[in-house]
């Protein structure tokens, strides 16, 4: 997957950030070591970085203006593009240049890649999951703080669509603002009345009877939030006997809450349209990763 031109901007600032978090004022065990290497220490090393076990990849543009903040004469050529599936064992970049860019670079590179990549890969894994229905993954906004476009770009990378990016992307009336406007209809009236009547709302739904009162409201989406299989099922059927009697557009159902694949296939099979799984960016495994020196 070819990386947007924001992505680069985003990615440099995130890189220039975590190599001061990481080198500091200087690399005191690679300066030692070619201090040990005496009058011919080599004035270019050969690596690779290589999947240790099945993944996703995911950050080869990091990686490569990892390196090459260090030192723009580094080559960082990538063997597979990102969102390939590779085995392990795969060498999925070639890196070479002079030892110091390398070695103080080698951390940052593999942290990035490591983390991006097991996103990519746990959203394959629910991509995979919910193959030949209509449901589709989305993420959500549970990501770290500073790297959520880093993650949601692995989110694409994995197969998966994000969700709203921001807060100012849309409307989605969720638990505490239906308490504080006392209610669903009152929280959905509150917000076409500061939004305009034309906005897109979603409302987060955790019981029959508030979905039944949403259905009311001429809504766009409902997000089923933490309800067991029985009540996602019972929930779809009411919004699809709903628009077959008013015949107008079809309203949009998503499900979250602690999803897992199983929970993700079952809510497939009762027609949800989509699950949006914190999961995917919270607590994805890291991909297990490394960097090997070739010989000199």
């Amino acid at each position: 997957m070819q990386a947007p031109i924001l992505f680069a901007s985003l990615a440099r600032e995130s890189v220039e950030r975590a190599l001061r978090e990481d080198i500091g004022a200087r690399d005191l065990s690679t300066e030692a070591m070619l201090r040990f290497a005496g009058s011919s220490p080599p004035e270019r090393l050969d690596a690779v970085i290589r999947f240790k076990s099945p993944g996703v990849v995911c950050g080869q543009e990091i990686a490569r203006l990892t390196f090459n903040t260090l030192d723009a004469g580094v080559e960082v050529d990538a063997q597979v593009a990102d969102g390939t599936a590779v085995d392990a064992g795969a060498v999925v970049t070639h890196v070479r240049g002079q030892p110091a860019a390398i070695l103080a670079g080698e951390r940052v590179a593999l942290n990035f890649m490591a983390h991006l990549s097991g996103i990519a890969a746990t959203t394959r894994g629910f991509v995979e999951a919910l193959a030949g229905t209509r449901c589709r993954v989305l993420d959500t906004r549970k990501t770290l703080p500073g790297l959520r476009d880093l993650q949601r770009y692995a989110v694409r990378c994995g197969g998966g669509i994000n969700h709203r990016s921001s807060l100012q992307d849309a409307v989605l009336l969720k638990e505490n603002h239906l308490a504080l406007a006392g209610g669903v209809a009152a929280a959905v009236g509150a917000a076409r009345a500061a939004i305009g009547p034309g906005a897109r709302i979603e409302v987060e739904i955790e019981t029959l009877e508030q979905l039944d009162e949403a259905l009311q409201l001429g809504i766009e989406a409902v997000l089923l939030d933490n309800m067991s299989a029985a009540q996602v099922a019972e929930a779809v059927g009411r919004v699809r006997a709903k628009q077959a009697q008013s015949a107008g557009r079809p309203l949009i159902v998503e499900v979250s809450g602690n999803m897992t694949l199983d929970g993700a296939r079952a809510a497939a099979a009762a027609g949800v349209d989509y699950v949006s799984v914190g999961a995917l960016t919270h607590s994805a495994p890291a991909a297990d990763v490394s960097l090997v020196l070739a010989p000199w």
